[in-house]
């Protein structure tokens, strides 16, 4: 996932009013994983010494765990009506990675996008990409 450019991004959403917006987000992107829901147990490794606990059996182990893809958008300078039509994408009940046809939700307090007393203006958010497939216990 994450494949839409060396640098570039474009996401579409669903604006305030029903219709599609589009941007292309061309600085450079942070990329990561949100990894959530982490089911852990614990054993008693002294319950059975000779078999567990001198043989240095685990004492705790992941049952199951969600992760998925998170990136840092970023955009290029923008102008103040710029940032004013983009960062309505936090309030999009729908947005996607446009280039990869993938439906991706934005970290709605994420959001940073101006700096007082600049004329130019940038704007940084996080997206998550749909939960990866991942093995369980």
């Amino acid at each position: 996932m994450a494949r839409s450019g060396k640098f570039s991004i474009v996401l579409a959403w669903i604006n305030t009013l029903g219709g599609w917006e589009f941007w292309n987000f061309t600085a450079e992107k942070t990329h990561g994983e949100d990894v959530s829901n982490v089911q852990e147990i614990q054993r008693d490794i002294f319950n059975d010494w000779d078999n567990e606990f001198i043989t240095g059996s685990t004492e705790r182990d992941v049952l199951s765990l969600d992760a998925a893809e998170a990136l840092v958008v970023r955009s290029q300078h923008l102008t103040e009506q710029q940032i004013d039509s983009i960062k309505n994408i936090r309030r999009s009940i729908k947005v996607i990675d446009f280039v990869d046809d993938f439906t991706v939700i934005v970290n709605k307090g994420s959001f940073q996008f101006k700096t007082d007393g600049e004329k130019l203006y940038s704007l940084e958010f996080t997206i998550t990409y749909p939960s990866k497939i991942i093995q369980s216990q």
